[in-house]
């Protein structure tokens, strides 16, 4: 995960680095060079072009979540 510049704190990748990062692949850049240039982990670009290679999606994941049941 890329980190904040101002707080340094980890964060999510925006929609914005996910296209740049697919776009890369497709002009044939390796996942390597598109970590260096994007400063993104190598692991996230991995997981990130797996994901759109199997989906076709680059966007997060839409799964609902029902709150937990609570026995108090």
């Amino acid at each position: 995960m890329p980190t904040d510049r101002d707080t340094g704190k980890r964060r999510g990748t925006t929609i914005l680095e996910r296209v740049r990062i697919i776009e890369s692949n497709a002009l044939g850049f390796s996942q390597r060079d598109i970590a260096l240039k994007t400063t993104i982990s190598k692991t996230t670009v991995q997981r990130l072009l797996k994901r759109w290679k199997t989906t076709q999606q680059a966007g997060t994941r839409t799964t609902q979540w029902s709150p937990r049941n609570s026995d108090y």
